[in-house]
């Protein structure tokens, strides 16, 4: 019975140091956020691969220890996974495609018009 309270107490020591270290790890990824750094970039993934070591020691050491005692891991996790790049529709440049056609087609019908009806008016004016 002594060495089964002395494994908890023990336990529970390495448990706190852990969760200590940890809130270390979170709060430099907090304030990396704070600073603007983006999703994705490799100062979260390097936070990610701490966190996930000292955990995995720990779960090692102490057998019935679950990674998702620790929710503010899956935080780190979207923060280390970087965006998904936006795909631009394919539909809006074609559309801006089929405006700009229809623009130089009305300026050059313009263009074309004017020059009929200058030519038009200087031709019947010289006679």
């Amino acid at each position: 019975m002594v060495v089964t309270r002395l494994t908890l107490a023990v336990r529970s020591v390495e448990l706190f140091v852990l969760r200590y270290k940890l809130a270390q790890v979170f709060k430099q990824a907090e304030l990396q956020v704070e600073r603007g750094i983006a999703n994705g970039n490799p100062v979260y993934v390097s936070l990610l691969d701490q966190a996930e070591t000292l955990i995995g020691k720990f779960i090692e050491r102490w057998p019935g220890t679950y990674a998702n005692m620790f929710p503010a891991l899956s935080d780190l996790e979207t923060l280390a996974t970087p965006p998904e790049p936006v795909k631009a529709k394919p539909i809006a440049g074609m559309i801006v495609l089929i405006v700009a056609f229809l623009l130089s087609l009305a300026a050059g019908v313009g263009a074309f018009g004017a020059i009929v009806h200058w030519s038009y008016h200087l031709l019947t004016r010289a006679h």
